[in-house]
């Protein structure tokens, strides 16, 4: 019989007495978890951090599901503690990210950074699944889950990302009514592994309060709103920059979950579980995306040994692309990182469009002919609202601070949400805000915005168009909230194809030329129009 599962919210009480109504110093908690079913065998299992970290103190975690809330009552059902277990490889893996520059979150019971996450398995009472087993047929609570086996997944073309689905109950204090069983949707960005055995997983999904225990499921490509019961882990927490630059949600794999579970005299293993997990053989089965797809690491050497990173496009064999922005006042030198293991010097060969943010560079040597480094396509089709694209960029992480993770960038999926076209050359009148007439005329794209992920360091990567795996943009910049300095990775602004074939082509002629000054206002996010007031009655205009 195969294994069934529901999502489920989890209420934490931490007290100082087993009296949780009468004690006045009781804390609660919420959190993730899933339930599973086979036969007579039922476990719970959450990855909250506040269960480990209680161990001085009382703790009572209750239960609920969409089937114990009724029109007016939620019904919570109190589980029993059977292990909880340190995963110790996870949590090795990601001690290079939590030792320098990033928090993970949600934090301990007192409060302090988390430097460990832990799986926690309890018993539910028979009560709880009889309530499930008895809830309105048309609910179906119980689902099959399927841990998914490598074969499932295309091994040609990987330039579509993997989409994922998760079902959590965020919130859980406020409303479990309304947020249990919440379905929230990403991309896997970022993959840990050692040897052939994934340790973690990064999101561009964003982390809400209380996900951590939330299953994660693989869903079509060619179909996001499909069903799926392919579940690859759980949900931990968000990887987040203390220096507010961005923020990735944690998923841990079946494999190391149940890997780190140990053999009690209060859970009797499962060996039903584990051999559905283990045989899946899920930990090879993102591996083959990390094959290279034009683009680079951009080392930049400043003066007192200062060094920074972004990305860039390898356009033909010789010629890469990234942002004039990452050379800042004091640049020296740069390189290009096409491996862990192989860098190559970048001769300077300047910006053939003025006014613009970016520079090109050649390769001082060629790449190894071991490895396989093919140039980008530049996307030569209409820029669409809503087509489809992924980025794919150096963001957020440093690769040379990972410890022995693979070499990668960071990749999320998302739209175009607005293309730009203006006039390439003629210069605007700054009294007048009006073009001037007699310039060379050469409107076109020349900004797109989009929704795919574009983190500091993804300065100088690619948008990718997921139809034809072609160049749609240089991803160049992010938002950013003025009064807390938040990025906001999801609106992202870069250079369109056509522009970088048009500059490649003047930097093959030697040319050089100016943007108009409106470009440039344009991309400084500066006003490039007059707004006028239009008056119904009587039909005039007036300045605002």
């Amino acid at each position: 019989m195969a294994w069934q599962y529901t999502t489920v919210a989890l209420r934490i009480d931490v007290g100082n007495t087993t009296s949780f109504d009468t004690d006045k110093d009781v804390e609660t908690f919420s959190s993730s978890g899933i339930l599973l079913k086979q036969d007579r065998e039922s476990y719970v299992l959450s990855l909250s951090p506040v269960i480990p970290s209680s161990n001085t103190r009382k703790l009572r975690v209750l239960v609920a599901s969409e089937s114990t809330v009724s029109t007016d009552m939620v019904d919570w059902y109190k589980l029993t503690l059977l292990e909880t277990a340190p995963l110790t490889r996870v949590n090795k893996a990601l001690y290079p990210f939590t030792s320098t520059g990033y928090s993970l979150i949600p934090q301990t019971l007192e409060g302090s950074d988390r430097n460990d996450i832990f799986v926690s398995v309890f018993r539910p009472p028979n009560e709880l699944l009889a309530k499930i087993d008895k809830a309105n047929p048309t609910t179906q609570e119980w689902k099959t889950i399927v841990f998914p086996h490598e074969s499932e997944f295309s091994q040609a073309n990987r330039i579509t990302p993997d989409l994922i689905s998760i079902r959590s109950s965020p919130f859980a204090l406020v409303n479990p009514a309304l947020f249990v069983n919440y379905l929230s949707t990403g991309n896997i960005s970022y993959v840990s592994s050692s040897g052939n055995n994934l340790t973690f997983l990064l999101s561009d999904s964003k982390y809400l309060d209380g996900m951590d225990g939330g299953p994660v499921f693989i869903t079509d490509r060619n179909n996001s709103a499909a069903k799926t019961n392919r579940c690859i882990g759980l949900i931990a927490g968000s990887l987040k920059k203390k220096s507010k630059e961005g923020d990735l949600t944690v998923i841990v794999p079946w494999n190391q979950i149940v890997s780190h579970l140990t053999l009690t005299s209060n859970l009797p293993r499962s060996p039903s579980l584990i051999k559905a997990v283990v045989s899946s053989a899920a930990q090879d089965m993102f591996l083959p995306w990390l094959i290279f797809n034009g683009v680079m690491m951009i080392e930049i050497h400043y003066t007192n040994f200062r060094k920074g990173w972004g990305s860039g496009i390898l356009l033909d064999e010789t010629t890469i692309v990234t942002n004039m922005h990452l050379l800042g006042d004091d640049y020296r030198t740069a390189t290009a990182w096409i491996s862990d293991d192989e860098s190559i010097p970048l001769e300077n060969l300047g910006n053939p469009l003025e006014g613009l943010d970016m520079v090109f560079f050649r390769l001082t040597k060629p790449i190894s002919s071991r490895r396989k480094a093919n140039p980008v396509t530049l996307y030569s089709g209409e820029y669409k609202v809503g087509q489809r694209v992924r980025s794919l960029g150096y963001g957020l992480i440093y690769p040379h601070r990972t410890g022995n993770q693979p070499f990668q960038p960071l990749t999320a999926h998302g739209i175009i949400s607005k293309c730009v076209s203006m006039d390439l050359y003629r210069q605007l009148d700054q009294s007048t805000m009006s073009v001037v007439v007699g310039e060379e005329a050469d409107e076109r794209p020349v900004l797109l915005v989009s929704t795919a992920g574009c983190w500091n360091g993804s300065s100088g990567g690619a948008l990718f168009d997921l139809e034809t795996g072609h160049v749609v943009s240089m991803m160049t910049s992010n938002g950013r909230v003025n009064d807390t300095g938040e990025v906001i990775p999801q609106l992202a602004f870069s250079l369109p194809s056509n522009v970088l074939q048009y500059a490649l082509t003047l930097v093959r002629k030697g040319i050089r030329k100016k943007v108009s000054n409106r470009v440039t206002q344009l991309w400084k996010l500066d006003e490039t129009h007059v707004s006028s007031l239009v008056e119904t009655s009587p039909s005039l205009q007036a300045k605002l």
